[in-house]
Order: C-alpha cells, then sequence, then structure tokens
C-alpha cells in the first residue's frame, strides 16, 4: 500500500472544514504509482486524510471503516 505525506500543490478544491477522510480522483499521487502494481491490485481507490496541517494520503484495494471509540478515564493509582 503506497503511502505519501507529501504535498502535491494540487487544488484543495472540495475539501470541507472539520472533514478528516477524502476519497481523491486525479491526483498526482496515484498517477505515479507503478502501473503494474495498480493493475494488480485493481480496482484501487485514492483516500486523502488530512490531520492537522499535514495529511497522509494512501491507495488501497479496500474501503476505510470508521468508528468512535470512547475513552475510559484513568483511574487514579
Amino acid at each position: 500500500m503506497p503511502l505519501s505525506t507529501e504535498d502535491d500543490n494540487g487544488p484543495h478544491e472540495g475539501l470541507v472544514s472539520e472533514h478528516f477522510a477524502y476519497r481523491v480522483d486525479g491526483a498526482r499521487f496515484a498517477n505515479e504509482q507503478s502501473t503494474v502494481w495498480r493493475d494488480i491490485q485493481s480496482p484501487v481507490s485514492h483516500f486523502r486524510f488530512v490531520t492537522g496541517w499535514g495529511c497522509v494520503d494512501i491507495l488501497s484495494h479496500g474501503e476505510p471503516r470508521f468508528a468512535v471509540v470512547s475513552c475510559k478515564p484513568r483511574e487514579s493509582a
């Protein structure tokens, strides 16, 4: 699974304030990956996860799954 943490200096169209995950089409990151790898893994989707000032790009055959988990407070010793 190729990962990237680089900004491709492309347009940031479609970004929504306070959102975390996006499916991306036509980005340089996805287009520069090995054609053979993409053919073997096909179909491949490009996902971008925005965290603070950075992001991580992921190409994957699978779909991401999200869950809200509660954090149990630590008990004092």
